[in-house]
């Protein structure tokens, strides 16, 4: 699994719908174009290459990539650790703020 954002769109077409498509200011959906999404389009309405999955790992990648983290990844696991840097990071800056 190469590309967070897939599984980004895979998570909010179950949620959103087709209409998922015009909201181009959703970091995954933004980080295709034009003619990527017609066939993605295509591929989530049939079913095609759209396996389900058990893993929560898949589920810390689509939240990476609707954060903005990180759409592609070099190594399994990058967006999800992404993810809990950032997150720990602004844990850390909210403890500060508080003290």
């Amino acid at each position: 699994m190469k590309e967070p954002r897939r599984t980004a769109l895979g998570v909010l077409y179950e949620i959103l719908g087709p209409g998922l498509f015009d909201q181009k200011d959703l970091a995954p959906v933004g980080s295709f174009s034009n003619p990527e999404i017609s066939v993605l389009v295509q591929m989530l309405e049939k079913g095609i290459h759209s396996p389900w999955t058990t893993s929560a790992g898949r589920l810390f990648d689509a939240v990476a990539s609707l954060a903005g983290l990180r759409q592609f990844i070099k190594y399994e696991g990058q967006a999800a650790v992404e993810l809990e840097f950032g997150i720990g990071s602004e844990k850390q800056r909210r403890y500060i703020r508080l003290k």
